[in-house]
């Protein structure tokens, strides 16, 4: 995936589907400075799994909910936006 904001932009590889053992790496460029930022290997889908179940055990789910409102919204008006095109 790669991200462009007005000073900068970062490419990130496998990031939706990384391998438990994946190294992942951000690759950045910022007014024309490259750098690379890596992460420890992990399983970010158990993570993600582990997180929701204590939010849930917890009761404090109000954050999840909220971001899977704003991604339904957002779905939403992309689909709009390709359906006014069409």
């Amino acid at each position: 995936m790669l991200v462009v904001a007005r000073s900068g932009s970062v490419m990130i590889e496998r990031v939706f589907s990384p391998p438990a053992e994946f190294r992942m790496e951000w690759r950045r460029r910022v007014r024309n400075v490259e750098s690379v930022v890596t992460f420890d290997v992990a399983d970010t889908f158990a993570r993600f799994l582990e997180a929701v179940a204590s939010a849930i055990t917890s009761g404090d789910h109000e954050r999840l909910h909220h971001d899977l409102a704003a991604d339904a919204e957002c779905r939403a008006q992309i689909a709009q936006a390709l359906a006014e095109r069409n």
